[in-house]
C-alpha cells in the first residue's frame, strides 16, 4: 500500500540512512523504518555513491512509499551523506539508521510519546541488540528503569560523567555510560537544536559521529532514557571499522584534536583525553595482530607523538583500569618494544575471555 505525506504539518520524525555497500541488508533496513507503528516519519535515504545495487533499492522503495525520500550523491563518507539528509529533513525531530542494521517497529512511538508528555525534551535514547560474530544479539546499552536529566547544567554534569566513567569495562545493564549517549542511531534528537547550532557532520574517514554527538549534547538541556531496547546493530566482517588501516591513529590523532577545541572546561579536557587513550590503546591491539609488516616502526611513530609527553602532564591516570594505566606508562617510556609485548599480551587474554 502506498503510504501518504501530510503535508500541512512536518512529520514527526526525519530518519536519515546513509547508503553505501549494503545490498544484502538494505530491504530489510528500509522495511523496519516503513512499518514503524509511528507512522507519520519521513524516510531520508541517502545514497552515497554506491557501485552496488543500493542506488535501484532506494528507488524501488520511493515508488511503493511516499513518505520515502531519496538523495543520490557522489560517494563522500558517511559524514557527509547524513549532512545532505539533515539539509532537506523537515521532522520535529531526527533520528539516524544505518543501512546494514534495523529497527523494532515500536522504537519511534515509544521515543515520540515521550515528547507528547514533555515537548521540551532535546533527546529521546533507547537501547540497543548488538549482533556479535556468530549471529547472536547482546543487549546492551539499557538502563534499569526511564530516567531523566533536565536543565543545561545537569545535563552536562551527566554528559561528562558518563565520559569519565569507564563504561567499556563496568557491569553493563545497570547505568548509562561515555559510548551508549554518544551512539547517533540509538535516540530520537530536536532538529531544531540541530539546525539552531547549525550541527553538522565534518569531511572525515573516523569519528566524524563522536565529534557530532558531543557537540549536539553539550547544548542540550533535557535528556530521557528509556529502558527498552530496540535498535539491532549488525555485524559485517566487511564495515571498515572492521578492518585494520595503518592510518587509522592519524585520523584519531585528527579527531582528537578538533574535540579539544571544542571546550576548555578541564573536566571535558579529561573525558577527551581518555577517550584518545581508549582509542590508540585499542588500535594498538589491533596494530600487534594484524598483517602490517613495520609493527614495531608504527609503533615507535606513535610513541614519538609529542601528545604523549602533554597527556603525561595533564591527564589524571587512575581514571584508567589498572591495566590500562600500565599499558599507558609503557606508552609514556617510548619503549615500542615493550607496548608490543603487552599488547600481544593483552589480545591473548582477550581472547581466552572470550572461549
Amino acid at each position: 500500500m502506498l503510504q501518504t505525506l501530510n503535508l500541512s504539518k512536518p512529520p514527526k520524525i526525519s530518519v536519515i540512512v546513509p547508503c553505501y555497500r549494503t545490498e544484502r541488508w538494505l530491504d530489510r533496513c528500509v522495511a523496519s523504518l516503513v512499518n514503524q507503528t509511528l507512522q507519520d516519519i519521513e524516510i531520508i535515504l541517502v545514497d552515497d555513491g554506491s557501485p552496488d545495487r543500493v542506488p535501484a533499492i532506494c528507488d524501488e522503495w520511493a515508488t511503493k512509499d511516499a513518505r520515502i525520500k531519496v538523495i543520490h550523491q557522489q560517494n563522500a563518507g558517511q559524514g557527509p551523506a547524513r549532512n545532505a539528509g539533515l539539509d532537506i529533513a523537515k521532522g520535529e525531530y531526527v533520528a539516524f539508521v544505518d543501512s546494514d542494521d534495523w529497527i523494532d517497529a515500536d522504537a519511534y512511538r515509544a521515543a515520540y510519546e515521550e515528547v507528547e508528555h514533555d515537548n521540551s525534551i532535546d533527546t529521546v535514547i533507547f537501547g540497543i541488540f548488538f549482533e556479535n560474530r556468530w549471529n547472536r544479539e547482546i543487549q546492551t546499552n539499557a538502563v534499569p528503569e526511564r530516567m531523566q536529566w533536565k536543565g543545561a547544567t545537569t545535563v552536562r554534569n551527566f554528559f561528562l560523567d558518563c565520559m569519565l566513567r569507564d563504561s567499556s569495562y563496568r557491569s553493563r545493564n545497570i547505568s548509562p555510560g561515555s559510548e551508549e549517549i554518544r551512539y547517533l542511531t540509538t535516540s530520537i534528537r530536536r532538529r531544531e537544536l540541530i539546525e539552531t547550532y547549525r550541527i553538522r557532520f565534518l569531511s572525515i574517514p573516523l569519528g566524524e559521529d563522536m565529534i557530532w554527538g558531543i557537540e549536539y549534547t553539550l547544548q542540550c538541556a533535557n535528556i530521557v532514557w528509556l529502558p527498552a531496547c530496540y535498535y539491532h546493530y549488525r555485524y559485517n566482517d566487511t564495515s571498515t571499522s572492521r578492518k585494520f588501516y595503518v592510518e587509522t591513529y592519524d585520523m584519531l590523532r585528527e579527531a582528537y584534536s578538533i574535540m579539544l577545541n571544542m571546550d576548555s572546561n578541564p573536566q571535558y579536557v579529561q573525558c577527551i583525553d581518555k577517550i584518545f587513550i581508549d582509542s590508540t590503546r585499542r588500535y594498538i591491539l589491533s596494530l600487534v595482530v594484524s598483517d602490517y609488516p613495520y609493527k614495531i616502526r608504527q609503533l615507535y611513530r606513535i610513541l614519538k607523538d609529542s601528545i604523549w609527553h602533554e597527556l603525561r602532564n595533564r591527564f589524571k591516570a587512575d581514571l584508567l583500569p589498572f591495566y590500562f594505566r600500565i599499558f599507558l606508562y609503557l606508552i609514556y617510556a617510548g619503549n615500542p618494544h615493550a607496548v608490543y609485548i603487552l599488547g600481544r599480551l593483552m589480545n591473548y587474554v582477550r581472547c581466552l575471555l572470550k572461549r
